[in-house]
């Protein structure tokens, strides 16, 4: 079996990770902008709920794309993914 083409791709580009922390630090920033807007605001346990799982959801997704990793080997019998 003959190796035709050989290729491995990550996901480490600048602009994916600017783009990853730029939308996590919007989704966190947000709720506590209008906390501290409204004097009135009383944080619930829904609110607090839904930042933790915000967070958690985020950092996943942080490590799926750090450790993601597609690899192309195309043989002269087959093409392997």
């Amino acid at each position: 079996m003959k190796i035709l083409f050989e290729e491995t791709q990550k996901f480490k580009q600048k602009w994916i990770w600017i783009l990853l922390v730029g939308l996590f630090i919007f989704s966190i920033t947000m709720p506590f902008l209008a906390f501290f807007q409204n004097p009135n605001f009383q944080i619930s346990k829904t609110f607090i709920t839904g930042n933790i799982l915000n967070f958690i959801i985020f950092i996943a997704i942080f490590l799926l794309f750090y450790f993601l990793k597609l690899s192309t080997k195309i043989t002269s019998e087959a093409i392997e993914m």
